[in-house]
């Protein structure tokens, strides 16, 4: 994925988050963890976490995306999530599952367990969802949907990363 594919899905999950706000605010309910005081940005997650890079809109992100992680083997790393004191954290998790054939109950039980450690740390959870090959992951990603936001973390619009950008 290109930086400048990846710019433009900032700019998308930016209008999703305000979105997302408003409907929350709507509903009397807020996002864990939305006033932020700081500025540490961790990414985390798998190889599309790792593909966004150490800088967004001019701020230092504490990269820690490992290519081919599943979100299970993901788990095994919140320790170093949680030492890095975030602010935002950008998980992006998923489509290794998909493409190892893990069942969605491993995946969303993993997936629970980061959101609820980054937001113990202290953090504002954005999922980045997967974009998964056509006709093969629909319920996962209604299903995930459905996990971030009963964790009150924000659930950006799949490729709508760019829109991160004016979040920062």
């Amino acid at each position: 994925m290109s930086r400048k594919s990846i710019s433009s899905i900032f700019v998308a999950l930016l209008v999703a988050f305000a979105a997302y706000r408003a409907f929350f605010h709507l509903q009397k309910t807020e996002l864990r963890n939305a006033k932020q005081d700081g500025q540490v940005i961790v990414a985390f997650g798998d190889g599309h976490a790792e593909k966004l890079g150490n800088e967004i809109a001019g701020r230092k992100v504490i990269n820690l995306g490992r290519s081919g992680d599943t979100s299970v083997a993901a788990v095994s790393r919140v320790a170093e999530l949680a030492a890095a004191k975030p602010n935002y954290v950008l998980v992006a998790l998923g489509s290794e599952d998909l493409e190892q054939r893990m069942t969605l109950d491993e995946t969303l039980g993993a997936l629970e367990t980061v959101i609820t450690k980054a937001q113990d740390a202290g953090a504002l959870v954005i999922y980045l969802p997967i974009e998964p090959p056509p006709g093969t992951g629909d319920n996962w990603l209604m299903a995930i949907r459905d996990l971030v936001r009963s964790k009150s973390a924000v659930y950006g619009q799949a490729g709508a990363a760019d829109s991160l950008k004016t979040l920062f």
